[in-house]
């Protein structure tokens, strides 16, 4: 235990000292406020750094609306659209936005009906994004059907772990697969 922590100590300083020459100030255009923001100009910082980490986690407010959900999620993808974009063009201008790739999940998905709270529920199906350099525009999957239903909930024709491998296959170099 005390060996972990310390391995943990001396990463934490090693890290520590690589992000001090990459400082915010270097960050040509200011992330929009908020968490998000603040997380992405974390995640800039240590790839301007060059350290070597080769997954990120952030975390953006909820899209939990079970209530609401009109105003919410408008506000909620605007924020996430605004700051993906900063982000964007602050790799672009790093010369770095070749070299990295964002996505997008959730826990669980929504429900077709909105509910009687002007929100919608759980549901199965889900939306991702994938953005960078390298990746080809374009949508991956079907819309799925609006009538043909599964206890109310849309039926997915993707399933996420394909976009999970594919994503390690070919962004990770895992090519064991093959």
């Amino acid at each position: 235990m005390v060996e972990s922590k310390a391995h943990l100590n001396m990463a934490s300083m090693r890290l520590s000292k690589q992000l001090s020459w990459f400082l915010e100030s270097r960050i040509n255009l200011r992330m929009p406020g908020g968490g998000l923001g603040s997380q992405l100009v974390d995640v800039l910082r240590i790839v301007g750094s060059e350290t070597t980490l080769p997954v990120m986690h952030i975390q953006h407010g909820s899209f939990d609306t079970h209530d609401d959900q009109p105003w919410r999620h408008a506000r909620l993808l605007k924020d996430l659209g605004d700051n993906l974009a900063a982000f964007r063009f602050n790799l672009k201008s790093m010369g770095l936005w070749d070299q990295v790739v964002v996505m997008t999940y959730s826990e669980f998905g929504r429900r077709a009906a909105e509910n009687g709270a002007e929100g919608t529920d759980h549901g199965t199906v889900s939306t991702r994004f994938v953005m960078g350099g390298r990746v080809k525009p374009s949508l991956y999957g079907e819309y799925p059907s609006l009538t043909e239903l599964t206890n109310g909930d849309l039926r997915f024709n993707m399933d996420y772990r394909a976009l999970y491998h594919a994503m390690s296959d070919y962004w990770m170099g895992d090519r064991s697969s093959d």
